[in-house]
């Protein structure tokens, strides 16, 4: 079997969120039809559902983004010299934060990204995962604005009256909104004037259960719509930060490399096809490596699902790699400490390359597990320069230049649907449409706990009684108890598989399965809840 892999070369705001509503008094009125009224009233002060979602689906918002004032008080004069110029693009879940704090002021240039899997942020121009912890922050504030009413009556999203209340002095409705897998996201609020039927706050409790509000003003007009110009947040009560929106433009193309976290290099000129042997162990792909002219032959596992190039603590001591600051990065089993670094030189086999960016971490835990010692993980920032030929029948690994390949006459191509990582579309037993990560680094196929569960419901197997159990690693080396399943049937474009095994993250501990997801989102063996691999 060959396997071909092309990887083209290519994510929020930090300001955290908020809570601060008026006191409530609230007389329950929840008829059906009032929310109705209610929620028809307010898209229509919105210019209708789909104007919103035109805003969801592309913009690009200009203006000013004013850091945490502690101890300031909601009316306080802001100061303009800490001021950032703030750009925000959104392509639905995706989105990209640039500020900027001028040309005399190189640290305070930054960028956070989600591309829809992972999130990278982009300090002193060096990218690095972003802590999941931050990334779920981020995320819940570019869900959480004023267009998320268009979402009303979708499959999903619940809506709910809560009443009659005040925010700041100012009579609204609340709307109570549960939203998310199974509808069990944390419950937000929603304040509608009841003058104008416009939002004039959200709050809701963070991950970390702090208190986060937001207050929404100076509505203006923009495409079809009208959209707050002025936003404050308040953590706890505390005022937090500021957003002046001085533009705001709907509908505009936005390249969808620009949410992908950027390479330092991008393709490399090969002038010949190199091929390099591989050992096919506990169904991982090993390559002999050298680093900076070492005479040793080193394992390194060849990862399609790692970011970067790992090299082991040991290993690193061994050959004297300087360290250049610490980061964090998104791993099988989350996020996780490194310490950043290059090699000067890497050969594997005839490749050679030269300049590698890498980070430093212990690979004690992947080591055990494979039953020899692993000096590092190849990963897609070297794998990306290239056409890889994956061939498990002769254990070989063919390095094509990208401009010269062509794929054979008689194979399937199966696209990517993101830009810097090989993720694919396959069809589940012909009715689940599901994200893979196509992961040489994977001993196991892998699903997310809520998936494989809709999966064992339909065909009629015991969820709550797995017939056999595995026991998987991270990258922090910690063990990760999984189920094992058997999907009748995968489909990838063309091709179709059938009777294939799966696993999917189960705690024993938890009855009828429930703590899975939360033992997936703190730390399982995926960092990325809704893909597979």
């Amino acid at each position: 079997m060959k396997i071909f892999i092309a990887l083209a070369s290519a994510l929020a705001l930090f300001a955290q969120p908020i809570s601060h509503a008026g006191s409530i008094s609230i007389a329950q009125a929840g008829a059906e039809a009032e929310l109705d009224e209610i929620m028809l009233k307010a898209l229509n002060a919105y210019g209708g559902a789909s104007a919103l979602e035109k805003v969801e689906n592309s913009s690009v918002t200009y203006g000013k983004f004013y850091p945490s004032r502690s101890g300031a008080t909601p009316g306080e004069k802001r100061n303009e010299e800490g001021a950032l110029q703030y750009r925000k693009y959104r392509q639905s879940s995706k989105w990209r934060v640039d500020l900027d704090g001028g040309a005399g002021d190189a640290s305070a240039k930054r960028v956070l990204a989600y591309n829809g899997y992972s999130g990278w942020r982009l300090n002193d121009n060096q990218a690095q995962d972003m802590q999941s912890s931050r990334l779920t922050a981020l995320n819940d504030d570019n869900e959480r604005q004023p267009t998320i009413i268009c979402h009303w009556k979708q499959t999903g999203y619940d809506f709910s009256l809560d009443g009659r209340t005040t925010f700041h002095q100012i009579p609204v409705f609340a709307i109570k909104l549960s939203y998310g897998k199974e509808g069990k996201e944390r419950p937000t609020t929603i304040y509608l004037d009841q003058r104008n039927f416009l939002i004039v706050g959200i709050t809701y409790d963070s991950d970390t259960s702090e208190s986060i509000s937001t207050e929404y003003s100076e509505y203006r007009p923009v495409a079809g719509t009208l959209l707050p110009f002025q936003q404050s947040k308040f953590i706890n009560q505390k005022p937090a930060s500021d957003i002046i929106v001085s533009n705001i433009n709907v509908g505009e193309a936005i390249d969808d490399s620009l949410f992908d976290r950027p390479q330092v290099a991008g393709a490399l000129r090969l002038d010949r096809d190199i091929v390099v042997k591989f050992d096919y162990a506990q169904k991982e792909i090993l390559v002999k490596c050298r680093i900076d002219n070492g005479s040793e032959d080193l394992w390194f596992l060849f990862d399609t699902g790692a970011s970067d190039t790992i090299v082991d603590r040991r290993t690193a001591a061994d050959y004297y790699l300087f360290k250049d600051g610490k980061s964090s990065m998104l791993s099988a089993s989350g996020s996780v400490n490194v310490e950043n670094s290059a090699i000067k030189r890497l050969e594997i086999g005839s490749l050679i390359l030269n300049n590698i960016d890498a980070r430093i971490h212990s690979l004690a835990g992947q080591s055990q597990q494979l039953g020899r010692p692993l000096a590092g993980i190849i990963g897609t920032n070297v794998i990306e320069k290239f056409v890889t030929r994956i061939d498990y029948g002769k254990c070989t690994l063919t390095f094509i230049d990208s401009d010269k390949f062509k794929a054979p006459a008689n194979s399937t191509v199966i696209p990517l649907t993101e830009h810097n990582i090989p993720v694919v579309r396959a069809k589940l037993n012909g009715v689940i449409d599901q994200p893979m990560l196509a992961d040489t680094g994977a001993a196991f196929n892998n699903l997310p706990s809520s998936v494989a569960k809709r999966l064992l419901a339909s065909t009629g197997q015991d969820k709550e009684k797995p017939s056999h159990m595995t026991e998987g690693t991270g990258l922090d080396g910690k063990p990760i108890k999984l189920a094992n399943m058997i999907v009748k049937k995968v489909s990838l474009q063309t091709q179709l598989l059938s009777n294939v095994p799966f696993t999917y993250i189960y705690d024993a501990n938890s009855k009828s399965n429930a703590n899975s997801e939360r033992v997936e989102k703190q730390g399982g063996f995926s960092a990325v809840q809704d893909l597979g691999f």
